[in-house]
C-alpha cells in the first residue's frame, strides 16, 4: 500500500472523507508573504508556522 493510500485510509476510517489529494508545493515565500511566521487555520484551531534564524520551520498550536 503507497503512503497516499494509507492516508487516504486512515481518513476514512476516521470519518473523513478525502475530496482532492493535492500534490503541489507551495513555497513558503508566498505562504509568508515576507513575514518570519504564518498563521494557519485547521479543524477549529488555530497553528503558528514560523521560521527561525536557522531557516528553519516550526509549527505550533
Amino acid at each position: 500500500m503507497t503512503p497516499q493510500n494509507k492516508s487516504l485510509a486512515r481518513a476514512a476510517q476516521s470519518g473523513v472523507t478525502a475530496v482532492n489529494v493535492v500534490r503541489s508545493a507551495i513555497p513558503l515565500a508566498e505562504l509568508t508573504k515576507g513575514a518570519n511566521e504564518v498563521l494557519i487555520q485547521h479543524a477549529g484551531e488555530i497553528y503558528k508556522l514560523r521560521v527561525t534564524k536557522l531557516g528553519k520551520l516550526i509549527l505550533t498550536k
